[in-house]
């Protein structure tokens, strides 16, 4: 049963904090106790209602206690208490949890275990206690959020078995605007998780271009980041623009339409000189901190959530979330029920205790996903003071404070070496070079670079280990694409004609099928080359290509044959041949081969003349028969 207790009695417990709490009238009281001492009993707060508790409000706490057997509730009392004062700042609210038993609180209800023993406590025991607002003893006519905890009491001891925060509103608390980005990215898996995580009223997507993934139509706001996570500071301090301008141009192209035309924000390590000026060279709109570096804010602008920062003749815009409020959110490791009612505990302290009317909110590229984040954030964007707005609202608004870029003394020690950057902006031209040749040129050069940007991406920034491993392999990847065309012949070549071709072998050892051009170069007048075949080379293949050449004389010439692409950019280093022309060869054998044919030509006439001679000659046989004078009929007639 539970049982209410009226506030004059609640006043009367809370001034023994170190004792057992007084039970309701009518039930005996458990002797002194020390809260330190641990109970058989352990318990979770599994459900809280309301999670803003006004005038007219009944707080009712579940919680599901687990024993050793049922009788360790035998004689033990489960009390709900509520902290004395308001927790007035975020560090007093993560003090409380971390520690609760240090803050003095008064019982507002309590029960009696024994009531319970006939639910089996190896299956967890559900214990609710709850009262009405005007039995909390809290302030009729302040807002504030408050400590809950919930104890169990016995002869033995006292333990509080769970915590959380409550936000106390009988009055109105001020307004507030809160602008949460949701970076998104990481892995496609993640980000779908985060996406559906996020997808919520007033929350703005910052999405990697380079995720195959769907953004979702109902997505409020929309911002890209650089392809690959770039870390521009990194590469704006180490002078580089090649991969910054891929980042931000040529590696967009496969993005859905809806992204690839939206407008760009960057989170950056460090709002510094080097870091602007690169991101404004980049075309960015407006660079957002990334909070997991406790990056070096901007100097000036006071706690305003967009400041901006002029540089030369032009200027930035800065975002700087909220620390404390993109911190609690980022752990996610609140529960269902207490992780709602703190993140709303959270918007109230910055509401009642805050400087600015406007936060923005970003959990950034860390956001810990758990079963209590979207209950969290929807909680905090639906308490009744928030009003969730877009992020542009912030970026837009008029008047905003000036700034400076941080400090130039800031630690340079997480930046990528400038040697890395340079070998990393080398491999990016390489495989644009070779991904021109490609079939797909596009898709090609996406399936190299991508891992070079991410071998210098804002996560690997965290993580020295793990970045050197990011740069070697992402550069073993390119040099292989790089080096993965070549002529293969090496043995010397005979040439016995004036005219003909060079046969060469050309190897593609790469993943793709690609189309290039083979140019040779001759270092001798004596053999010149009159062509430069073009061939498409598969996958993983050989093709053998005719090179036509024209030879003058005899000589031995080293011929340098290339691979370049259709546009004429060399792709592979010249390799040396080495053709032994003999021209006169061929001319002495064709005059041989000439002569031969006429003598043929003219033994062939004197024999035929031979024949012809044979066939007209009289034969002996006709000479020797004698002569018939019989006169002819004709003769006969004339005579006559």
């Amino acid at each position: 049963m539970i049982r209410r207790l009226r506030p004059l009695l609640t006043l009367v417990v809370a001034g023994a904090i170190a004792g057992a709490p007084l039970t309701a009238l009518g039930a005996s009281a458990p002797a002194a106790v020390d809260e330190e001492t641990s109970t058989e009993i352990t318990g979770v707060i599994s459900d809280a209602s309301p999670t803003v508790v006004e005038s007219d409000s009944t707080l009712s706490i579940t919680t599901t206690l687990d024993a050793d057997s049922s009788a360790a509730y035998a004689g033990r009392q489960v009390h709900l208490r509520i902290t004395d004062k308001a927790l007035r700042s975020h560090a007093k609210i993560a003090e409380f949890l971390d520690s609760p038993e240090s803050f003095g609180r008064h019982t507002v209800a309590e029960e009696m275990l024994a009531d319970h023993t006939s639910t089996d406590a190896e299956e967890g025991t559900s214990v609710t206690l709850s009262a009405e607002a005007a039995d909390l003893g809290l302030p009729k006519r302040r807002a504030g959020v408050y400590g809950v905890t919930v104890t169990v009491i016995g002869a033995d001891g006292a333990v509080t078995v769970d915590s959380m925060v409550i936000t106390w509103a009988p009055v109105d608390l001020p307004d507030l605007q809160i602008a949460t980005v949701a970076t998104v990215t990481g892995s496609a898996t993640r980000a779908a998780a985060l996406m559906e995580a996020a997808d919520t009223t007033g929350v703005t997507l910052l999405v990697d271009p380079a995720l195959e993934t769907n953004v979702p139509t109902s997505a409020a706001e929309l911002f890209r980041m650089p392809a690959g996570n770039a870390d521009l500071t990194s590469l704006a301090r180490a002078g580089d623009s090649s991969l910054i301008e891929y980042a931000v141009g040529d590696a967009n192209s496969d993005a859905s339409a809806v992204l690839r035309y939206s407008s760009l924000l960057a989170p950056v390590a460090v709002a510094d000189r080097p870091t602007l000026r690169a991101a404004m060279a980049a075309g960015v709109e407006a660079v957002i901190l990334e909070p997991r570096f406790d990056a070096d804010g901007v100097r000036g602008g006071g706690d305003a959530a967009v400041v901006d920062v002029t540089l030369g003749d032009d200027s930035i815009t800065v975002v700087r979330p909220d620390e404390e409020l993109s911190e609690i959110l980022r752990a996610g490791s609140m529960d269902v029920v207490s992780g709602a009612s703190r993140m709303v505990a959270e918007t109230a302290v910055t509401a009642l205790y805050g400087d600015e009317d406007l936060v923005v909110v970003s959990p950034g590229q860390s956001w810990t996903l758990g079963d209590g984040t979207e209950s969290a954030l929807d909680a905090m964007l639906e308490a009744p003071w928030v009003e969730a707005v877009p992020l542009s609202t912030a970026l837009d608004a008029e008047d905003l404070p000036t700034g400076k870029p941080a400090s130039k003394k800031t630690d340079t020690g997480d930046d990528l070496d400038t040697e890395s950057v340079s070998e990393l902006a080398a491999a990016l031209e390489g495989v644009q070079v070779i991904a021109s040749t490609a079939t797909d040129p596009t898709a090609t050069l996406q399936y190299y670079a991508l891992d070079l940007l991410r071998a210098v991406s804002l996560p690997s920034r965290a993580g020295l280990g793990t970045r050197a491993a990011l740069v070697s392999g992402a550069l073993t990847t390119a040099e292989e694409a790089i080096g993965g065309v070549s002529v293969a012949t090496s043995s010397d070549i005979n040439f016995i004609a004036a005219e003909g071709e060079l046969p060469v072998t050309v190897r593609n050892t790469t993943a793709q099928e690609l189309t290039v051009i083979v140019a040779a170069a001759s270092n001798s007048p004596e053999l010149q080359i009159t062509g430069r075949p073009e061939v498409t080379i598969p996958a993983g293949s050989d093709a053998v290509v005719q090179i036509p050449v024209s030879a003058v004389s005899s000589a031995n010439v080293v011929v340098y044959v290339t691979i370049r692409t259709v546009e004429g950019d060399i792709i592979s280093e010249p390799q040396n041949l080495t053709v032994r022309v003999r021209a006169d060869w061929g001319n002495a054998a064709t005059a041989v081969f000439s002569v031969l044919l006429v003598l043929l030509l003219i033994a062939g006439v004197i024999r035929t003349i031979r024949r012809g001679r044979r066939d007209t000659r009289v034969k002996p046989s006709d000479l020797d028969a004698p002569v018939d004078e019989t006169p002819s009929d004709t003769e006969t007639r004339d005579n006559t």
